[in-house]
């Protein structure tokens, strides 16, 4: 009998206290005490367990008795009641599909369900833009599932746009779900953060976030507000420790995280190796699974986004017209600094012309301490779809790199659609590319689901691990 954690104290800050987070610089030493608490201490939850949730544990004709992860993005949860409702109602669901793709949806609904693992980036707790609901504790409820969250973000911008809600909170971070029992769970944040989203964004707000007229939505500097993302927090990984007996250790270590989006690759690279620092010494199975933002792009604000800041306050017209050119400015600069193959780099970045190609180098030739590394095979027998290359057994493949994960609302073509989100497996393998290699907890048949992409921005990714040797 295992020894179950259990917290569920969930922490948060009362209205004053947000609103001295939004507005003072320096804070106060309780205040900054309380905030450094909440964005270091872990919402652990195995009520599921204790009320006798338990694996769905799939079984496979060619992988036996399998644990299959999933990983998903799911846009703060701004579309929480049809996510609900597609995982556990599907039939109702697919009524409101056109009749010429349900039997598509419905084939990955049911991959979907049956994952005993859910790890989930961009989770809301008590925000106005997810109608102050608990993301992450709805889902585990309707799933039958333990969960553990981390806080990244207080966010803080909606505060001076009128008069908080009595149930705000402002809590957003990275959620792991899980039919497992969860042993212990830890938030690292980064110490190379790339970008500071209170300090640096506020100066692009040109002093604009004080006085009166902030409380009227109309005001420009409301719109201003709404494009910016005003916030206290940083970069985070939450490392999860799950009971799975069926395993030699009896445990796996499951990870998410969220990488930086306003930085260069560099620092993206430097995070995923503070990161490795951290998960070096352990001794049993890791997923790591995220959004890595691996564009390929320096995203560092500039002379850009203050013009698109500016335009936001200008009036109505620009404020609608600002977010939907932002992205083109970032193809744009990519043209500007002679990047002809951007398109290629960003469905594909672990190519050797991408900019991202350091952190992939970094995972490849990364060692535990125990010699095991992570799994970059791409054996086509193991694929869905019988293409192989690196990392296609955990990240599903097509002709032009990978299946992309995310694709902007401009999308045209192969432009706009990136593939930015990821699983990483170390299972019982001690070189990434060996064919001779043990398959135990091995990732196969990796799928992006493509036709769930109307529930988020971004598409869920799932992918098989054997609990014991496989047959194929």
């Amino acid at each position: 009998m295992i020894e179950l954690v259990e917290d569920d104290a969930l922490v948060w800050f009362g209205v004053d206290e947000l609103l001295q987070l939004a507005q003072c610089d320096d804070l106060p030493r309780p205040l900054q005490e309380k905030l450094d608490a909440i964005l270091t201490t872990p919402v652990i939850n195995n009520r599921a367990y204790r009320q006798g949730s338990r694996p769905h544990r799939p079984l496979s004709d060619q992988l036996g008795p399998l644990l299959r992860v999933a990983f998903w993005n799911v846009a703060r949860g701004e579309r929480l009641d049809d996510m609900l409702l597609a995982l556990t109602d599907a039939g109702s669901f697919l009524q409101q599909v056109r009749p010429d793709r349900r039997s598509r949806v419905a084939a990955e609904l049911d991959l979907l369900q049956a994952a005993d693992v859910l790890a989930l980036n961009e989770v809301d707790i008590g925000l106005e833009r997810t109608g102050y609901r608990h993301v992450v504790g709805e889902l585990a409820v309707a799933l039958g599932m333990n969960y553990a969250f981390g806080v990244e973000f207080i966010e803080l911008a909606p505060l001076l746009l009128g008069s908080p809600d009595a149930g705000y909170r402002g809590l957003h971070g990275n959620a792991v779900l899980s039919r497992y029992p969860i042993r212990r769970a830890i938030v690292r944040p980064y110490h190379h953060q790339g970008f500071d989203w209170y300090r640096q964004e506020k100066q692009f707000f040109c002093g604009l976030t004080t006085g009166d007229s902030m409380r009227s939505p109309s005001a420009p500097v409301a719109r201003a507000l709404s494009f910016c993302q005003l916030r206290r927090g940083g970069r985070t990984a939450l490392i999860v420790e799950l009971d799975v007996p069926d395993l030699p250790e009896g445990r796996i270590t499951v990870v998410t995280t969220h990488l930086e989006n306003r930085c260069s690759p560099a620092v993206r690279r430097q995070q995923m190796g503070e990161l490795l620092h951290h998960l070096r010494a352990i001794d049993h199975p890791v997923i790591i699974t995220g959004d890595l933002n691996t564009s390929g792009r320096d995203g560092t604000p500039g002379l850009a986004h203050k013009f698109l800041l500016n335009l936001t306050a200008s009036g109505p017209f620009w404020c609608w017209l600002a977010p939907r050119i932002a992205p083109a400015l970032g193809w744009l600069n990519d043209l500007r600094a002679g990047s002809a193959d951007f398109w290629a780099t960003e469905r594909d970045p672990t190519r050797d012309a991408s900019p991202e190609r350091g952190l992939f180098d970094d995972l490849y030739s990364f060692r535990f301490d125990d010699g095991r590394t992570f799994d970059f095979r791409g054996d086509p027998a193991r694929t869905v779809n019988r293409l192989g290359g690196l990392l296609a057994n955990s990240n599903e493949r097509t002709g032009g790199g990978f299946v992309p994960t995310s694709e902007t609302s401009w999308a045209c073509g192969l432009i706009g659609r990136s593939k930015l989100d990821w699983i990483l497996v170390k299972p019982y393998l001690r070189a990434p590319q060996d064919p001779q290699g043990s398959y135990r907890f091995a990732p196969h048949f990796a799928r992006t689901l493509r036709e769930l992409n109307a529930l988020s921005d971004h598409r869920p990714l799932l992918v098989d691990l054997p609990l014991y040797e496989p047959r194929v």
